[in-house]
């Protein structure tokens, strides 16, 4: 990383070592305690590798007190070292030329696993970095480094220089996200997000935000409509037609017909649409690849809950066996057929006192819509986005058919690695972000997302308010448990199944006798081993699916079974 990301970032801590606060607890102390403090004096002594080095071994020292019991059980002295560690293996990294990557994945530990040190100044020192990579302060190059370069003001992918434009780079390059040069200005360019054809340049097009199809090209089309994010239609699926990614059709666009962004309806499947078997998966914001389906299932992320016990991996350590083992499961239609006596009933934008005296006083369920219609992330949220905003930062992602399984897991990894392994290109094991408080690590994907007004019915403050995300592919399946909250689920890509079941029904529903899952219930919903679990042919219940943009009700210790019927992202809220 360039010397400025090194100034950038020291400018985040105080003005002198003596005001530097290192705040560990009783626990910590002898050598351990020394190197946290020898570490911030190498930071005021210009000292970066060293300070590096200190901080790898304070974060080896608290891996081992971290992985010695649960997490919860594991005291905040120790986190804290833990997050000292990953504080200074940063600087170290930022002030030596260090990976940007790794300077980002090192914080992210410290979020993860460690605990609240300075202000949140990890989360504060991952800003910085990203500004200084957006603005062009990022990491130097191998070349730059080995000829000790001066730091760069442009983007790495930003404008190339006359000399590069003289050597005829400006058609082959990558493409660039930087301000134009003062040649390009002076020749009237416009800023060009993807790079055009040779077709395309000797045609003198306009610049491109997604490549035309070879039928558009063959056409002579113009990329003037939005893309189409949506499947085919039933004309198209009849024609074996495949999948449109591109613009709406010249028709499309004199019916007057406008980019769709998520799946059916229940309307629409009412209007003719085969409710037993359900079309090809609709290619939503996120539905870029629709898989066969295996079971997973997501408890949390880095904080251990009521759901069980968690297993967590990363690249240094693997606590306990760790080998993706998915058990092969009777296929199951991609989406159920819904009882009219069961279906959960949907309300449009209804008042907060109606709500409250109709469903949250009486504890009933129910499908809210018109809420969430104007949240950023309704339009701005795709594989891509994520992957832009996030995809360098890791997160814990559950690997596994169920958290009940013995060989459910934990594994830490970037998002981009999440992506590519279990979003775009599945491989028999399931991969799942599930349960985790992803926006109070990411903060961008906060800014797209608000608090529904319906939780300030709660008693609690909005700080007290969880909020999870839920992001995966197809199949993935949360087992019937409950939860210890009320919950709104909103779904923003793609649907899911759900089936909820009164506290009343518990009796019917076979809990758990263990205490770190007495909450989930030992039965198999939509495949029950009615000899094994009798009663649970009697128990009556409440079911969905649930649509990009509506939020479902879940009363507080409700059970409820969720299964995706496409790639989804949902966020939960947990208020009392």
């Amino acid at each position: 990383m360039q010397r400025s990301v090194w100034g950038a970032a020291r400018a985040l801590l105080a003005r002198s070592v003596e005001e530097f606060p290192v705040e560990l607890g009783p626990e910590v102390d002898g050598s351990a305690a020394w190197c946290v403090r020898e570490a911030a004096a190498c930071v005021y002594r210009g000292e970066a590798g060293r300070c590096g080095q200190l901080g790898e071994q304070l974060m080896d020292c608290g891996w081992e007190r971290l992985n010695g019991r649960g997490w919860r059980e594991v005291s905040r002295s120790w986190r804290r070292l833990y997050s000292y560690g990953c504080l200074y293996r940063a600087l170290g990294l930022c002030g030596t030329g260090g990976s940007m990557e790794e300077a980002l994945s090192v914080c992210d530990l410290g979020l993860l696993l460690g605990a609240h040190i300075m202000d949140n100044v990890l989360g504060r020192l991952i800003s910085t970095l990203q500004h200084a990579h957006r603005t062009g302060t990022g990491p130097l190059t191998d070349t730059e480094l080995i000829n000790g370069s001066e730091p760069r003001m442009g983007p790495l992918t930003g404008p190339r220089t006359d000399t590069e434009l003289s050597d005829g780079s400006e058609q082959n390059s990558e493409p660039r996200m930087g301000p134009l040069t003062d040649r390009e200005l002076s020749d009237g360019s416009e800023p060009r997000m993807d790079p055009l054809t040779d077709r395309e340049l000797s045609n003198g097009s306009e610049p491109r935000m997604d490549p035309l199809t070879d039928r558009e090209l063959s056409n002579g089309s113009e990329q003037n409509s939005e893309p189409r994010l949506v499947p085919l239609t039933d004309r198209e699926l009849s024609n074996g037609s495949e999948p449109r990614m591109g613009p709406l059709s010249d028709r499309e666009l004199s019916n007057g017909s406008e980019p769709r962004m998520g799946p059916l309806s229940d309307r629409e499947l009412s209007n003719g649409s085969d409710q037993n078997c359900e079309p090809e998966p609709r290619m939503d914001t996120l539905s870029v690849i629709n898989k066969n389906k295996t079971q997973t299932e997501g408890s949390m992320s880095s904080d251990l809950h009521h759901k069980g016990k968690k297993r967590l991996m990363d690249d240094k350590c693997e606590l306990e066996p760790g080998n993706c083992k998915v058990r092969e499961t009777m296929p199951r239609p991609l989406t159920p057929i819904l009882e009219l006596q069961s279906t959960i009933p949907k309300l449009l934008c209804p008042s907060l006192e109606h709500f409250k005296a109709n469903y949250l006083v009486t504890q009933q369920p129910v499908i809210l819509e018109g809420i969430i219609d104007h949240w950023p992330c309704m339009k701005k949220w795709s594989v891509d986005y994520i992957q832009r905003v996030a995809g360098c930062r890791t997160v814990p992602v559950e690997l596994g058919s169920r958290y009940t399984d013995v060989d459910w897991s934990q594994k830490l990894m970037t998002i981009n690695e999440f992506i590519s392994k279990y979003i775009l290109n599945q491989q028999g094991c399931t991969g799942y972000l599930a349960q985790h408080q992803l926006f109070d690590q990411i903060h961008e994907l906060k800014e797209d997302i608000s608090i529904p007004d319906y939780c300030c019915l709660g008693d609690g403050d909005e700080d007290d308010i969880t909020i999870n995300a839920w992001f995966g592919p197809a199949g993935t399946v949360s087992p019937l448990h409950q939860d210890p909250q009320q919950n709104f689920l909103a779904q923003i890509v793609g649907r899911k199944y759900i089936r909820l079941y009164s506290v009343s029904e518990t009796e019917n529903l076979y809990p758990f006798e263990s205490s770190l899952l007495h909450n989930t219930s030992q039965v198999d919903i939509e495949n029950p081993d009615l000899d094994k679990f009798p009663k649970f042919a009697q128990s009556k219940y409440h079911d969905c699916i649930l649509s990009p943009g509506q939020i479902l009700f879940i009363p507080v210790q409700w059970w409820h079974y969720v299964r995706a019927l496409d790639i989804s992202f949902s966020v939960s809220y947990w208020w009392s």
